[in-house]
């Protein structure tokens, strides 16, 4: 990809790209979706005047200056070296989406910005801006709501935003273990910018507007808000002083109770921060992302921290590694509270392209190394979003090679598992297709919004695939006996419906187990091995999960017996020399049997130390063992004798007696 791209770069003038790309990308992205033009000016601008004064352009002609640049850059730029998708198996989706669906259906105006969640009930919510005149609200922007019952069709749209005359924007939506949707807003006036909340009971009304904005700051905008499982509301926002120099705070509103005063977060920041993105993990611990450039200008990267339940902020992380500017994160926390967040990334290396990249960091570890999610290099935007058995989701707008148009691609990638293939859910959109977001359900059922590059509306699908688990495998097949200390083979096999690969789980009955072995492709055997110590019987058993996370049940389980050699040394016997018999009363055979007599006296001249060695010795069998060397002394010994087997079975014997020259007498 990276030789074609380079191909590609020496069609026009590095200033070209660098001016399309900035000026689309940057500006377009971060303001068109959800981005306020008032806090966006303070940083590109050294206006320091009346916020009313920096808010010089109005999200219509903004986004018409946008789409017209995308026109030129593509009609100017890539169409004149069109090339053919870089790798057809790129987009062979299984997830089998369902025709798209327009939402804004009462929108006759401009609609931009969609959020999307769900709730464990498959119920699915969107809020978006959008100026309509929708029931007398006026022709401003404001924020517009609709849901979807799991199964149902979509509610008649309702207005969320207070009917101010001034803009309403940049919506955040979450919704509680309890069904309850909680909406955040900027909503602009002519003195400052304030961020506003909502909250609608499940079958209830909308509460009355409440004003959450900042207390410590003159100006409070793009708040992102998540609940937890207990319920209570997390919020995180950009504020900015009297200077236009931001911050980020965090706080929380306990279920049942009120806002908790502000924390600044990013007390620790040299540049200025902003864009935050709230997420809590299964403990209770609060996860901010959010974007710093440099006070240089548009340098900038996504930063990271934490906050554990009752502890502190730690000190801040950065995730990306831009080269000129990261921007527009997203963060999710899976199912086993690993954390992951994807980003856009402009980058000057090779050709000034923009990538959507992706980092994760295991719980309690480290940040794993940065991976590039996007196929081409012309991605704007990525939300991520976290489904069941620890997968996460990824959705991006980029532009595809193949047909020329902006398009949805979707990636998805189970715990412990590797990226599937992208794959472009618009292929049914005859338009450019940009500013997805996405929420995936406990059901795995992927939910996605976006909007379409021209007549403004917001648009939906979700994917009809639920992700079945693998047959459940029969008993594991392996042998019905075996002998401790030995090592046997079991193999297990079973099939996926979906034709995902499968990874295999024994447990061996000894209260140990094999880890996850695979993956392997449907239907291909899978083998584990294992070594008992003891004797006894033990039940083996397997079960599979493909590369999504579904599991199956236990399989049948498979009997194994486990025997043991048992070696003893009968009563020694004198003469001329000592002699015993050594035998094998256990039920297996004991192999490689060595066994030695030492002979410890004072007057022992020759023969105190022999040893033998037999290969194999069957159950209910024995053998004769003496001294095989001319024994030679006079007066009272000491005899030990001692066996053992490959097995690890051991055996000994002491006694004593008498030795008269080469004879023994009185061995007791």
């Amino acid at each position: 990809m990276d030789i074609l791209l380079r191909k590609q770069g020496g069609i026009v003038g590095m200033k070209k790209i660098i001016e399309i790309i900035i000026s689309t990308l940057l500006i377009g992205t971060m303001i068109l979706s959800t981005f306020p033009v008032s806090v966006l000016s303070s940083y590109t601008t050294n206006i320091n005047n009346n916020i009313s004064k920096i808010k010089v352009y109005n999200i219509h002609n903004l986004r018409s200056y946008l789409i017209d640049r995308l026109n030129k850059y593509r009609n100017e730029f890539l169409s004149l070296n069109k090339v053919e998708k870089i790798n057809g198996d790129l987009f062979n989706g299984r997830s089998d989406w369902s025709p798209y669906e327009r939402v804004s259906t009462e929108s006759s105006a401009t609609s931009t910005g969609s959020f999307i969640t769900s709730d464990s009930t498959g119920n699915v919510y969107v809020v978006w801006q959008d100026d309509t005149n929708y029931s007398g609200c006026g022709s401003n922007y404001h924020i517009f709501y609709k849901m979807k019952p799991s199964g149902g069709n979509w509610t008649t749209t309702e207005v969320v935003s207070s009917g101010s005359s001034n803009d309403s924007e940049s919506a955040s939506i979450a919704v509680g273990p309890d069904g309850t949707v909680y909406v955040t807003w900027d909503e602009f006036t002519n003195t400052t910018n304030n961020v506003f909340y909502r909250t609608k009971p499940a079958g209830g009304n909308w509460t009355p507007t409440e004003c959450i904005s900042l207390q410590s700051c003159e100006y409070s905008a793009l708040a992102s808000i998540c609940v937890d499982h207990e319920g209570n509301v997390h919020a995180a926002m950009t504020g900015l002083d009297s200077s236009y120099n931001s911050f980020i705070y965090y706080k929380m509103k306990p279920a049942g109770g009120n806002w908790t005063p502000e924390e600044l977060v990013t007390y620790d920041s040299p540049g200025q921060p902003f864009l935050p993105t709230v997420a809590v993990d299964s403990k209770g611990t609060i996860h901010i992302a959010w974007m710093e450039t440099t006070n240089a200008g548009y340098n900038g990267n996504i930063f990271y921290k934490i906050k554990p339940s009752g502890g502190n902020w730690t000190h801040a992380e950065q995730v990306s590694d831009s080269s000129m500017l990261g921007i527009y994160q997203s963060l999710a926390i899976d199912t086993d509270d690993n954390v992951h967040v994807t980003w856009s990334d402009l980058s000057s290396n090779p050709s000034y392209f923009m990538d959507i990249d992706y980092r994760m960091k295991s719980k309690n570890g480290s940040w794993s190394d940065i991976e590039t999610l996007s196929p081409y290099a012309y991605a704007m935007k990525s939300q991520i979003s976290a489904g069941p058995n620890g997968s996460v989701s990824v959705i991006f707008d980029d532009l595809d090679f193949g047909s020329m148009t902006y398009e949805i691609f979707y990636r998805t990638k189970p715990m412990g598992g590797e990226w599937t293939n992208a794959e472009i859910i618009t292929d049914d959109f005859n338009q450019d297709a940009v500013f997805p977001s996405l929420t995936v359900n406990s059901s795995g059922i992927a939910h996605a919004t976006w909007e379409d590059a021209y007549s403004a509306n917001i648009y939906y699908k979700h994917s009809n695939h639920v992700n079945s688990p693998p047959a459940t495998p029969a008993a594991p097949n392996g042998p019905d006996h075996g002998v401790i200390t030995t090592t046997y083979t079991f193999s297990a096999v079973t099939t996926d419906s979906d034709g995902d690969n499968i990874s295999y789980f024994f447990d061996w009955g000894d209260g140990t187990h094999s880890n996850w072995v695979g993956p392997y492709a449907s239907g291909a055997i899978a083998t584990a091995m294992h070594t008992w110590s003891q004797a006894r019987t033990y039940l083996v058993k397997v079960k599979a999960k493909d590369q999504n996370g579904a599991e199956t049940d236990w399989s049948p389980t498979h009997a194994i017996t486990i025997l043991t050699p048992i070696l003893t040394i009968e009563a020694f016997k004198g003469g001329r020399g000592i002699n015993a018999v050594l035998k094998n009363v256990g039920n297996a055979t004991a192999t490689n049997v060595s066994w030695n007599i030492d002979i410890v006296g004072k007057h022992i001249f020759y023969g105190a130390h022999s040893t033998g060695h037999l290969a194999s010795l069957a159950p209910g069998n024995s053998t004769k063992i003496l001294n095989t060397a001319l024994l030679l002394g006079f007066g009272k010994i000491t005899i030990n004798a001692a066996a053992t087997c490959a097995e690890g079975v051991t055996a000994s014997k002491g006694g004593t007696g008498f030795l008269v020259l080469i004879f023994v007498i009185g061995v007791k």
